[in-house]
């Protein structure tokens, strides 16, 4: 291929379109190309002479051969006709006459449908003797069999010609053929680089013909070698391959801004017909447009050419293809999230981190691929104690990519709550400090001794469906700390005291028992201090220390020096107050205590603010074992 004829050409398609690059253009490997050429099978071409134009038998060895004839007169005016047996479509080629009367020539052309033995008749008035000359050539465009260069054969009359016929081919690949007459018994021979077919020659006129594949388009002049003279009459001819069609398409979709060939948009599919070897500048579109949310990118030529490059007509009708990926875009968005405050990382596209200033956020992804994605649980705010959290992504990743899609990541607005009990230490709550947002259940669980008492916040921003209650709804719009109030139980606490006897004498012992509960429950570790009522005064037994159970016992030996009488016993904190129903007990928890005796005895009842109960002690005599007053 001669890369000087090609430039030529894109020069010529880049002032068509300037998508053409002439630089950038490269050239696929080209197969072998199918020129056409002369049957050289016997009787496939044939040469005569005669006095007058006479009859000329060949044989065609295939189907669809042209048969090129030709009659050289050695006297002008003639009127050459052709005629054959089978009847055949004779096309005239062109010819005329010297003007000096030395020669008159005349071509023809015609497609034979099959092999088969053709008589050819030539025709013609007058006489000076004829040189009829015909041949086969396969592989040629039986449509339209000639370069378009030429709208008939080429030729040089004259009784002296200096200078052969001379044509320009268009394409590469074309087969040139020369016919030469002169007058008297010559030797004629084909030129150098072309090859004989035919030659004759008689006293009075001689004749030949000769051909020459061209693999290059470009200007030939077929000449001959004659002894010792210059041709009378000269023909030259070029028959071009046979037209190949060419469908450049696209794929998967075909339609418009696909491709360009020549420089020319085309739609696709694209169908023409070229001859073998012609040249094309091809060229894919990067992306087409497939409508809202789909393109097209350009992948491959199927000829394995670069994305603009040249294409060859082969000898075969061949289909070129521009493939192309189908994408479609995937758009990421949001919803939740203000624009005043959210700030930073919102999700991350195939690793890829992706700020809210960039959303919403467009990726063109190839059909059929998989798209990995994940929004940040929590997103930041500019302002102080407010947040965004993820509540739901649709769809969900990983995405596999048939369609233009939407991904939108859900958010809710939280905002930092505090949580806090009133008073210290009185009770918990099942939710901890955190941000939160809308509506969220929540719990004050009071600790022992004490019972919630109510909700509150320090700000609007929070509110509670009931703030009474201990499980309910904190709807939280805003920042703000949360309290729990809890108030402290109140309690009937009961403090016993009892001796095992009714009378004792003095100096014997006597069992003092007694427990401290509260609803039922003894209280431990308590130093109780008995005392016993005598004269007008309280005076000191001893101290006991409740066990785990709430009560105590004492044995306590009743002094001699004690007069007969009755006693009330009673029993205090040692170091607290008296044990009065208005009395606290430091047991841990703050309780009020209520206390009363065990049960009266001798018809005087314990006093209940003393918390006692009461003893009387008798002396006996040892002769009667009688009370003494």
């Amino acid at each position: 291929m001669q890369k000087s004829h090609i430039l030529t050409l894109l020069v010529i398609t880049t002032l068509v379109a300037s998508l053409f690059i002439v630089s950038s253009l490269t050239e696929t490997a080209s197969a072998t190309i199918t020129t056409p050429s002369v049957d050289s099978t016997a009787g496939s071409h044939a040469i005569a002479f005669a006095n007058n134009p006479s009859k000329l038998s060949i044989t065609t060895s295939t189907t669809q051969e042209i048969i090129y004839a030709t009659c050289y007169s050695k006297s002008s005016g003639k009127s050459l006709g052709i005629s054959s047996n089978p009847t055949l479509t004779w096309h005239y080629r062109g010819g005329g006459n010297t003007s000096q009367n030395n020669g008159e020539i005349a071509a023809w052309w015609a497609v034979s449908p099959t092999a088969q033995s053709i008589t050819i008749t030539f025709s013609g008035s007058g006489t000076g003797g004829s040189v009829m000359a015909a041949f086969c050539v396969k592989n040629a465009d039986t449509s339209s069999p000639f370069d378009p260069n030429l709208s008939s054969a080429s030729y040089s009359l004259g009784s002296s010609i200096t200078a052969s016929s001379s044509l320009t081919t268009t394409n590469p690949n074309e087969l040139v053929v020369g016919v030469v007459g002169t007058n008297n018994n010559k030797v004629i021979t084909a030129q150098s680089g072309y090859t004989q077919i035919d030659n004759t020659g008689t006293t009075q006129c001689s004749g030949a013909n000769e051909y020459l594949q061209a693999s290059t388009k470009g200007t030939y002049a077929p000449s001959f070698n004659i002894a010792s003279n210059t041709p009378w009459v000269e023909v030259a001819d070029a028959f071009v391959p046979v037209s190949q069609s060419v469908t450049i398409t696209s794929s998967p979709q075909t339609g418009q801004g696909f491709i360009t060939v020549n420089g020319t948009a085309r739609t696709t599919p694209y169908t023409a017909t070229w001859t073998p070897g012609t040249v094309l500048a091809l060229s894919a579109t990067g992306t087409v447009s497939g409508g809202t949310g789909k393109q097209y990118v350009y992948a491959s030529w199927s000829d394995a050419g670069a994305q603009t490059h040249y294409y060859t007509v082969q000898s075969a009708s061949e289909t070129v293809t521009a493939n192309y990926q189908t994408q479609y875009q995937v758009t990421f968005t949001q919803s939740g999230l203000d624009s005043s405050t959210a700030t930073g990382t919102v999700l991350t596209v195939n690793g890829t981190n992706i700020q809210y200033s960039s959303l919403s956020y467009n990726i063109w992804v190839n059909s059929g691929d998989k798209l990995v994605y994940s929004y940040n649980p929590t997103v930041l705010s500019t302002t102080s104690g407010k947040q965004f959290t993820l509540s739901s992504t649709q769809p969900t990743s990983p995405l596999t990519v048939t369609s233009a899609q939407t991904v939108t990541g859900t958010y809710q607005p939280q905002y930092q709550v505090t949580f806090n009990v009133n008073p210290s230490g009185s009770g918990t709550i099942n939710q901890a400090d955190g941000y939160y947002s809308g509506a969220t259940s929540i719990t004050a669980n009071p600790a022992s001794g004490y019972s919630f008492d109510h909700w509150s916040s320090d700000t609007g921003s929070i509110s509670f469906g009931d703030t009474a209650a201990s499980t309910t709804t904190m709807t939280t719009t805003g920042t703000g700390t949360v309290t729990a109030t809890f108030t402290q139980n109140s309690y009937q606490t009961i403090l016993t005291v009892t001796a095992n006897n009714d009378t004792i004498d003095k100096g014997n012992a006597l069992t003092i028992t007694g427990a401290l509960s509260s609803q039922g429950i003894g209280i431990s570790g308590k130093t109780m201090v008995l005392s016993f009522y005598n004269v007008s005064q309280w005076q000191q037994i001893s101290s006991v220390t409740t066990q785990s159970d709430g009560t105590y016992q004492y044995l306590w030996t009743v002094p001699t020096a004690l007069a007969n009488g009755q006693y009330m016993v009673k029993a205090d904190f040692a170091g607290d107050s008296p044990y009065l129903a208005s009395s606290s007990i430091d047991s841990g928890t703050t309780l009020t205590l209520t206390v009363l005796p065990e049960y009266s005895f001798g018809g005087l009842t314990a006093i209940a603010v003393c918390l006692a109960a009461m003893l009387a002690f008798y002396r006996y005599s040892k002769s009667t074992r009688k009370p003494k007053p």
